[in-house]
């Protein structure tokens, strides 16, 4: 068990490079790195949500992925109660992961019960005996009718299916869990009630919470800290509010602006494919802001203000200027 006074989970310097191309038989090609993930470091505390923002392809999918062991990193350490070598049956006990596609992650060919005795069975939380009603308490936990445990993933609404994944996760009670893009193929209407379902555990059961989503607006929602990705780097943290109201990153000020709020005027930037320089800031091709320096030097993080970093050469200009429009 974690101790109260440190983190629950300790990510630190986590980088994933995959290869391309270069492929047998044709062993003339030439293959390329791309760096999905680089150089990633937070923490996250128990009971928190942790929201990780940013758009498609930056990586955050990833990062979750290697959080949940799914995905090996190529570098860096992943603690779990202060500990990087968790056997891992016991991980894959303490972190689940639940996925964007509710449909894709559930078998076709077993019913609603079948999802959730399994776990039950494998990690050794229940009896036969103890299994139906240890299945009842799951259904009751996420707000879905018992009459439901004999119907099959097809037969379920997108919402009923993401709440059958979450009370599977939630069969090996979790002290973590990684909530990849978990509402972005549901129907508006149906959103923020599986959002208020993981409010729900957090409060109720001290559930950690890694939510991952291309929507700032929900990372505010639901997050008390955001972490803003982009080109696979931490490129803004800090309090959800304030990330929000006052970005310090000129990218994370490109992510608010496309929410709509008749309080602001986003500047206009040049939209583009995420940079594949090497040298320089990733972001500097679409960056408002951007001079010289940043198309050749790669800036460090540094704080803005209390708890909050930005991984930008002119992170001080982009604060306040930030500052200037919240105040208006």
């Amino acid at each position: 068990m974690a101790s109260p006074h440190r983190p629950l989970l300790s990510v630190e310097h986590l980088s994933r490079t995959f290869r391309q191309g270069g492929s047998l038989p044709f062993a003339h090609s030439r293959s390329t790195e791309v760096r999905a993930v680089r150089d990633v470091s937070f923490d996250l505390h128990r009971g928190e949500t942790l929201a990780l923002v940013g758009e498609s392809g930056c990586g955050k999918s990833t990062t979750a992925r290697m959080i949940a062991r799914l995905t090996k990193p190529t570098a860096g350490t992943i603690s779990l109660g202060g500990a990087s070598d968790v056997p891992e049956r016991e991980y894959r006990s303490r972190v689940q992961m639940v996925f964007q596609d509710p449909f894709g992650s559930l078998n076709p060919a077993h019913t609603v019960r079948h999802h959730l005795v399994r776990p039950l069975l494998l990690h050794k939380r229940a009896t036969r005996g103890e299994l139906d009603v240890k299945a009842n308490e799951l259904m009751d936990l996420v707000g879905l009718s018992r009459s439901l445990f004999d119907r099959h993933p097809h037969e379920l609404s997108g919402g009923q299916r993401q709440r059958v994944a979450i009370a599977r996760a939630f069969a090996v009670e979790p002290e973590v869990v990684v909530a990849d893009e978990p509402v972005s193929m549901l129907d508006v209407s149906l959103r923020l009630g599986v959002l208020g379902l993981m409010e729900q555990l957090r409060t109720e059961r001290g559930t950690a919470f890694l939510y991952i989503t291309h929507d700032i607006a929900s990372a505010r929602h639901l997050g008390a800290r955001i972490l803003v990705m982009y080109a696979g780097q931490i490129v803004e943290s800090g309090p959800a509010g304030p990330v929000v109201d006052r970005p310090a990153h000129p990218y994370t000020d490109l992510l608010v602006g496309s929410v709509p709020d008749p309080r602001r005027t986003a500047a206009p930037v040049k939209r583009a494919r995420a940079a594949t320089a090497t040298t320089g800031c990733p972001f500097a091709a679409r960056c408002p802001l951007a001079v010289d320096k940043c198309r050749t030097e790669e800036p460090e993080v540094t704080e803005v203000a209390d708890g909050r970093w930005s991984r930008c050469h002119r992170a001080a200009d982009q604060y306040a200027a930030a500052r200037k429009v919240s105040a208006a």
